[in-house]
């Protein structure tokens, strides 16, 4: 078994180019089949585009006259490929798990794994997301063999909503929209782009995530143009309340982890992944309730 990974980081300034720096390549995609044995993404594993398509349709579960269910993953910032790709396997064992039809595909853009490095992380991934189009999902554009849909985490949030308005961008290809801990601005998805996905985007938010208070008090202080909430707004987006997942995962022992905790949790929740996997293939795994008018996992 394998996973599979699109990747815009660059290798110039690693010996040999074996390894990939938090610095994009914006004109050549990596294209890699990791096998489970190994613990971080190399250059080694690339392969070609052909090849890759190919190996996902046959890793993926068939079933007969169904399409198989492509979730493209975008992480967010100050992450390794060694860190997203735990992630990664995180979320692909939990489908796994509830017998899911297809399996998840990581976009991974050039961040480096430091917390103060956010700008220039999202200086450098916006210098390449245009990829997950013209890289990633639209390869699959014209192959009846998959449906695909669209997963991000924190900062990958904010550069999935910027990617939607390149020319690169097809809307028509994606079925659902998954956000999580959004690190973007609450007025982001009020724009005719996404006038399209009708009732399919849906944001998972926890109302207790550190990380986002912090990033909207320094971005809002440095009067940077928008500023990560929890909630997101729009006629076009379902707000999931994901406090009672979030209470069910014991904490780290370390607590100096706390506040990261309360923003990376999601990979660890199975009860999250159950949902995604009702809202694609409309299962019920996972109960929602409304409480006090919101609805909640």
């Amino acid at each position: 078994m394998h996973d599979y990974i699109v990747t815009l980081r660059d290798t110039s300034s690693c010996p040999n180019r074996h390894c990939f720096i938090p610095e994009p390549h914006q004109d050549t995609p990596t294209y890699l089949q990791v096998p489970s044995n190994k613990k971080i993404p190399k250059p080694l594993h690339a392969v070609d585009v052909a090849s890759w398509i190919d190996a996902i349709a046959s890793q993926t579960k068939a079933c007969p006259n169904k399409p198989s269910e492509l979730i493209f993953f975008v992480h967010g910032y100050n992450n390794a490929p060694e860190v997203n790709l735990v992630r990664h396997r995180l979320f692909k064992q939990h489908l796994e798990s509830f017998d899911f039809n297809g399996t998840i595909i990581s976009f991974d853009w050039p961040s480096d794994s430091s917390f103060s490095n956010y700008d220039e992380d999202v200086a450098d991934g916006l210098c390449v997301i245009e990829h997950l189009w013209k890289s990633a999902l639209n390869l699959f554009e014209n192959d009846t063999r998959f449906n695909l849909h669209l997963l991000a985490h924190s900062v990958g949030c904010y550069l999935s909503i910027e990617s939607i308005n390149t020319k690169s961008a097809k809307s028509h290809l994606l079925n659902k929209i998954f956000f999580i801990g959004a690190d973007a601005h609450q007025n982001a998805l009020q724009k005719s782009s996404f006038n399209h996905y009708g009732q399919n985007i849906i944001n998972y938010y926890m109302p207790y995530d550190m990380s986002l208070f912090f990033s909207y008090l320094m971005q809002y202080y440095l009067l940077h143009k928008r500023a990560g909430q929890s909630k997101l707004l729009g006629k076009n987006i379902q707000n999931i309340n994901t406090s009672n997942a979030f209470k069910k995962l014991p904490w780290p022992k370390n607590p100096f982890k706390y506040l990261s905790h309360t923003h990376s949790w999601y990979f660890e929740s199975k009860f999250l992944v159950g949902d995604i996997v009702n809202v694609i293939e409309n299962r019920d795994f996972i109960d929602r309730k409304v409480v006090n008018g919101e609805v909640c996992i």
